[in-house]
């Protein structure tokens, strides 16, 4: 059984509303009389009870953080720094993974209207925006963050994904590279598009035509390696593979090990995201810097804002990308 404030006010002698405002810190309560009410408390194995304590105050300090999949490290760092943020302000954070799937996506939505969190972060699943209309008229305040979705009014805060493109595709054809694949998931998100935009637009200005079979494209869901092996001849045949993220990046570096091709070697690697900066790896990948922390801290900060005043406008961030140090190119 739970201990209850009248169980406290039992064993201290003091009444249930006594009890309650020095629980509460209440400066109409001596400091004396509070720290032996929280003394007593504490030894009684008493926990706040949170439920009853928003209903009152009419919020839950709660937010809810809805991602594609913590498994990704581009995740797990921006989730870091947004809980971190978060503890600061008093804000707990609930955690929901979509598996880049619509109806995940949907349910995780509405899990976090039904707990009535005070504000949702989320980086949206590709498909209909039927999901973001359906939190857009729950009125709970939400920020996008990584993508963009066309036909939502919404704040988000997103790296400079068509700049991040063009910048890799530039730095690899400066070292000389003329023969170059782009490895990308198959998905219909903000992100792949503006990216692949930047990346054929690089090729333009340098007089190369952009070809389909410049692509590599992993199927949503479809284990990697069988993407790799099917298109072998277009890795071993390349001098450079710009890949859509650091994860592909090191599973590529992996196969191609596996694959009796050395790297860093004949072929140049250059990922997305930066995820070294955060997580040590064997290999440091080239990369394209995202500024992971700073487009978490933004997002919340956004959230922050939009939780305070409902009505304060949306805000659109886009933040500068830069190509990081590395091994691999």
């Amino acid at each position: 059984m739970s201990v209850t404030l009248k169980d406290i006010a039992k064993e201290t002698g003091f009444s249930a509303n006594t009890v309650s405002r020095a629980l509460r810190g209440s400066s109409e309560i001596s400091e004396a009389t509070t720290a032996y009410i929280r003394d007593v408390a504490k030894k009684m194995g008493y926990i706040h009870n949170g439920v009853a304590a928003s209903l009152r105050a009419g919020r839950s300090n709660s937010i809810a953080v809805i991602v594609g999949s913590v498994f990704n490290s581009h995740f797990s760092v921006m989730i870091k720094g947004i809980e971190e943020m978060a503890a600061e302000n008093g804000y707990v954070v609930i955690v929901m993974n979509t598996n880049e799937e619509p109806e995940t996506e949907r349910k995780a939505i509405k899990t976090a209207i039904s707990k009535k969190v005070d504000g949702v972060i989320i980086c949206p699943a590709s498909g209909p925006v039927d999901n973001l209309m359906l939190l857009q008229s729950s009125g709970i305040p939400f920020v996008l963050l990584g993508r963009r979705v066309k036909g939502v009014d919404a704040s988000y805060v997103i790296c400079d994904d068509y700049g991040g493109g063009k910048l890799a595709t530039e730095y690899l054809l400066k070292k000389g590279n003329r023969n170059i694949r782009f490895l990308l998931i198959d998905q219909d998100v903000s992100s792949r598009e503006e990216r692949l935009s930047g990346f054929k637009d690089a090729l333009a200005e340098a007089g190369m035509p952009f070809s389909e079979d410049m692509l590599i494209e992993k199927k949503l869901g479809a284990p990697l390696d069988e993407c790799l092996a099917e298109n072998s001849g277009k890795i071993l045949g390349a001098d450079a593979v710009l890949c859509f993220s650091d994860m592909l990046a090191h599973a590529l570096i992996y196969w191609l090990r596996c694959n009796g091709v050395a790297v860093p070697g004949k072929i140049d690697i250059l990922g997305f995201d930066d995820i070294q900066s955060r997580i040590p790896m064997p290999i440091r990948v080239k990369s394209v810097k995202s500024f992971k922390a700073l487009m978490s801290h933004t997002a919340y900060e956004l959230l922050k804002e939009k939780i305070s005043d409902p009505s304060a406008p949306n805000k659109q961030i886009v933040i500068s990308t830069e190509i990081s140090e590395g091994e691999t190119a």
